[in-house]
Protein backbone atom coordinates (compact mmCIF):
# COMPACT_ATOMS: atom_id res chain seq x y z
CA UNK A 1 0.00 0.00 0.00
CA UNK A 2 1.54 3.48 -1.04
CA UNK A 3 1.21 5.33 2.56
CA UNK A 4 3.08 8.35 2.44
CA UNK A 5 4.19 10.89 5.57
CA UNK A 6 3.09 14.29 5.31
CA UNK A 7 3.41 17.62 6.60
CA UNK A 8 0.89 20.68 5.94
CA UNK A 9 2.53 23.57 5.45
CA UNK A 10 -0.28 25.74 6.14
CA UNK A 11 -1.22 24.28 9.69
CA UNK A 12 1.64 22.04 10.57
CA UNK A 13 -0.12 19.10 11.10
CA UNK A 14 1.59 15.54 10.42
CA UNK A 15 -0.37 13.50 8.98
CA UNK A 16 -0.30 9.46 6.77
CA UNK A 17 -2.14 8.60 4.16
CA UNK A 18 -2.69 6.36 1.05
CA UNK A 19 -2.07 7.98 -2.13
CA UNK A 20 -3.56 6.14 -5.03
CA UNK A 21 -2.95 7.18 -8.76
CA UNK A 22 -6.60 8.53 -8.96
CA UNK A 23 -5.69 10.52 -5.94
CA UNK A 24 -2.79 12.72 -6.22
CA UNK A 25 -2.58 15.34 -4.17
CA UNK A 26 -3.61 14.68 -1.16
CA UNK A 27 -5.09 17.26 1.52
CA UNK A 28 -4.55 17.91 5.06
CA UNK A 29 -7.37 16.20 7.11
CA UNK A 30 -7.15 19.05 9.44
CA UNK A 31 -7.41 22.21 7.42
CA UNK A 32 -7.55 20.62 3.58
CA UNK A 33 -5.47 22.78 2.03
CA UNK A 34 -3.01 21.38 -0.36
CA UNK A 35 0.49 22.95 0.58
CA UNK A 36 1.84 19.63 1.90
CA UNK A 37 5.68 18.58 1.94
CA UNK A 38 6.02 15.10 1.96
CA UNK A 39 8.55 13.33 4.28
CA UNK A 40 10.74 11.42 4.05
CA UNK A 41 10.85 7.58 6.14
CA UNK A 42 11.48 3.98 5.86
CA UNK A 43 8.28 1.54 6.15
CA UNK A 44 9.29 0.22 9.62
CA UNK A 45 9.69 3.61 11.09
CA UNK A 46 6.51 4.58 9.74
CA UNK A 47 4.23 3.25 11.76
CA UNK A 48 5.86 3.41 14.95
CA UNK A 49 6.39 6.78 13.75
CA UNK A 50 2.29 7.81 12.62
CA UNK A 51 1.23 5.80 15.68
CA UNK A 52 3.21 8.59 18.04
CA UNK A 53 1.97 11.40 15.86
CA UNK A 54 -1.21 10.71 15.95
CA UNK A 55 -1.42 9.95 19.93
CA UNK A 56 0.37 13.40 20.42
CA UNK A 57 -2.27 15.18 18.20
CA UNK A 58 -5.23 13.09 20.22
CA UNK A 59 -3.29 13.92 23.42
CA UNK A 60 -5.05 17.08 24.26
CA UNK A 61 -8.82 16.08 22.84
CA UNK A 62 -8.75 13.21 24.62
CA UNK A 63 -7.70 14.90 27.63
CA UNK A 64 -10.72 17.51 26.95
CA UNK A 65 -13.30 14.46 26.32
CA UNK A 66 -12.71 13.08 30.08
CA UNK A 67 -12.67 16.62 32.01
CA UNK A 68 -15.94 17.28 30.00
CA UNK A 69 -17.55 14.04 30.79
CA UNK A 70 -16.03 14.23 34.49
CA UNK A 71 -17.47 17.97 34.43
CA UNK A 72 -21.17 16.51 33.14
CA UNK A 73 -21.16 13.42 35.83
CA UNK A 74 -20.98 16.20 38.72
CA UNK A 75 -23.89 18.21 36.88
CA UNK A 76 -25.75 15.22 37.08
CA UNK A 77 -25.10 13.85 40.63
CA UNK A 78 -25.64 17.48 42.10
CA UNK A 79 -28.77 18.14 39.87
CA UNK A 80 -30.13 14.92 41.38
CA UNK A 81 -29.11 16.14 44.92
CA UNK A 82 -31.65 19.20 44.13
CA UNK A 83 -34.50 17.11 43.05
CA UNK A 84 -34.51 14.95 46.31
Amino acid sequence: MPLYDYKCKSCGNVFETLVLPQFKSPACPKCGKKKLEQLISTFDINSAKARKNREAREAPRVAKLRRDAKLGQAADIKARGQHH
